[in-house]
């Protein structure tokens, strides 16, 4: 903990995402599969969530992973991004919400399950937000 002043006192943010690599998690799965260790005993000394550990020891997979599963495949996204670029070409303004627009529509042409707003047809703020971080060649203009 970080003290400012006796009163005021401040916590470190806590790491997100896992704190232990892939070759602890094989040399714990191996440990278990073996029979050396228990599943506590091995989440214990290599640091691992018992239930994260346990995980990893049904499915037999290794893949570290945290968070939400992407709405769009990497090859998806591409696709989005070259007709987004083509109609920029053509002379379609690229505001925030004719992405987030074009980006709904292309969901439901392709069948892709989604979370966006069916309400309003739009993709969520956020996920725009993150679509035009890892697309640095669309440059949209201020709505």
């Amino acid at each position: 903990m970080i003290t400012l002043t006796g009163s005021v006192k401040l916590r470190s943010r806590r790491a997100r995402g896992p704190t232990w690599s892939e070759k602890d998690l094989r040399a714990a799965v191996a440990a278990i599969n073996e029979g050396r260790m228990n599943t506590k005993a091995a989440a214990r000394r290599y640091r691992i969530p018992r239930t994260s550990l346990r995980h990893h020891v049904t499915t037999g997979t290794f893949v570290i992973g945290s968070g939400k599963k992407p709405v769009l495949t990497k090859t998806q996204e591409k696709q989005l991004v070259e007709k987004i670029k083509n109609l920029s070409s053509i002379g379609f303004p690229l505001t925030p919400k004719f992405i987030r627009k074009y980006a709904f529509d292309f969901c439901i042409e392709n069948n892709i399950k989604n979370k966006f707003n069916i309400s309003t047809g739009l993709a969520g703020f956020t996920w725009y937000q993150g679509f035009v971080a890892r697309n640095p060649e669309i440059q949209p203009v201020k709505q």
